[in-house]
């Protein structure tokens, strides 16, 4: 069983956990990490799989805190989980944190510049059934299926690009 740390709406630990995937309480919030992952220009999208939550929407690589993880700690292991990626800690920029509301999560979002293509990538199977390396236009113009998560983070770190 995995859990993750309770934080309140100041983004500090409680010092109480939850089991992952269970309903958050109302004054409670999550921590998870997200990788803005670009590479020559384009920046790396990925699409969910159908049996997740918001299936076949697109997004960008990451996912939820563990236990004891801060918000570095969880970008490296899901991103080398989801994708395959392994950065170096100087390709790595901290963005900003993004709250969203719906989820009572606290995402922490990453810079990552890698030179990796494609082909270079290990996509989990049972989280990921796509990716692609797109422009900032083509994202722009691809918005509309994004999860509602995923919107919120490119318009709050777009201008960060």
């Amino acid at each position: 069983m995995e859990y993750s740390d309770i934080y309140d709406s100041r983004h500090k630990r409680t010092g109480r956990q939850m089991v992952r995937g269970e309903a958050i309480r109302e004054n409670d919030y999550i921590q998870a990490s997200a990788a803005v992952v670009i590479c020559d220009g384009y920046i790396l999208v990925t699409r969910r799989h159908p049996d997740k939550k918001n299936g076949g929407k697109w997004e960008f690589p990451g996912g939820g805190s563990s236990a004891g993880e801060d918000g570095e700690a969880t970008l490296y292991r899901e991103l080398e989980e989801e994708t395959g990626i392994c950065p170096y800690k100087e390709q790595i920029k901290f963005l900003k944190t993004v709250f969203y509301e719906p989820y009572h999560l606290f995402m922490e979002v990453y810079l990552v510049e890698a030179e990796v293509t494609l082909k270079d990538l290990s996509l989990q199977e049972s989280e990921i059934t796509q990716a692609m390396f797109v422009t900032q236009q083509e994202l722009e113009l691809m918005l509309a299926a994004f999860t509602d998560l995923d919107k919120q983070i490119y318009q709050e770190i777009k201008e960060l690009l």
